[in-house]
């Protein structure tokens, strides 16, 4: 049997404490680039309206005046769209969206083109009661709900 001689790299303090290091720079170097990636690729503010087939609508405010509350809404696309009605509705159920048992829907009708629609409100309201919100619009083929705004009556 022969005896052959080994040898052991050891690596110094100094050197390993190195190694992390490229090691951790590497890693905020890759994290950084995936998030800048993800950023780039799901940005959408330059979405071209027309590439979705149908209109936009939001939910603006809710006033509360002497003779009901007004709720306020807007159509701002609405291009190549008929909308066949548009409205609001509305419910006491919390963070509920769109249609519930407990909602409530007040049709305005046919709209030409977009722009801004309010009605006054003097039924199904009930004093320091909250409600959620939503403007919608219809093009016959879908119906499309403005984002939710929550409030409380006092009247």
């Amino acid at each position: 049997m022969v005896n052959l001689p080994t040898t052991a790299i050891q690596k110094t303090p100094d050197q390993r404490k190195s190694f992390y290091q490229k090691i951790t720079l590497i890693a905020i170097h890759l994290f950084v680039f995936s998030l800048t990636a993800f950023s780039l690729c799901s940005c959408h503010k330059n979405e071209d309206p027309a590439s979705r087939p149908y209109p936009r609508v939001r939910t603006i405010s809710i006033e509360e005046t002497v003779q009901g509350t007004i709720f306020t809404g807007e159509i701002f696309y609405a291009e190549n769209y008929a909308i066949t009605d548009h409205g609001f509705v509305w419910n006491t159920v919390r963070d509920a969206l769109i249609h519930t048992p407990q909602s409530y829907e007040k049709s305005l009708g046919v709209k030409s083109g977009k722009g801004i629609f309010s009605i006054l409100i003097t039924e199904n309201l009930t004093k320091n009661t909250s409600y959620s919100l939503q403007a919608y619009a219809n093009n016959g083929q879908y119906k499309v709900y403005g984002t939710v705004i929550k409030f409380t009556t006092k009247k």
